[in-house]
């Protein structure tokens, strides 16, 4: 018996969801937090001047908490930001925020996970021009 090969259809490449930066917000800035500098409309990230890897998701947890530093984001508040059109689990969060502290490697504490409500990251602020 003779079996015909299946065809594949290539894999379309979309680009990773972006969070707006509204005109006149402080997030659309440089900002400086640690070791790092974050750029969101450029969807940059550095650790002193050398560039960082990081995955879209992990890119916009990141936005979110520095937005609202110093005070407590809670999980439905990221999943809205994040995952805006998307039904996820929280386990998709707590993956995302895994790779993120991990990211930050000795900055990883400046992230903290208030039991049963959400996370806050430590308000160092400083906004360069």
């Amino acid at each position: 018996m003779y079996y015909q090969p299946m065809l594949v259809r290539p894999v379309v490449s979309i680009a990773p969801f972006s969070l707006p930066i509204p005109a006149g917000d402080p997030g659309g800035k440089t900002i400086a937090f640690g070791e790092f500098l974050a750029i969101p409309a450029a969807r940059s990230l550095t650790r002193r001047g050398e560039p960082i890897d990081i995955g879209g998701r992990a890119f916009d947890l990141l936005i979110a908490l520095l937005r609202r530093r110093g005070t407590i984001v809670t999980k439905q508040e990221i999943m809205r930001q994040v995952w805006p059109s998307t039904v996820v689990d929280e386990g998709n969060l707590r993956f995302q925020m895994a790779a993120l502290r991990k990211l930050l490697g000795n900055d990883r504490d400046m992230i903290k996970t208030v039991s049963g409500r959400g996370y806050v990251l430590i308000d160092d602020r400083r906004l360069l021009g």
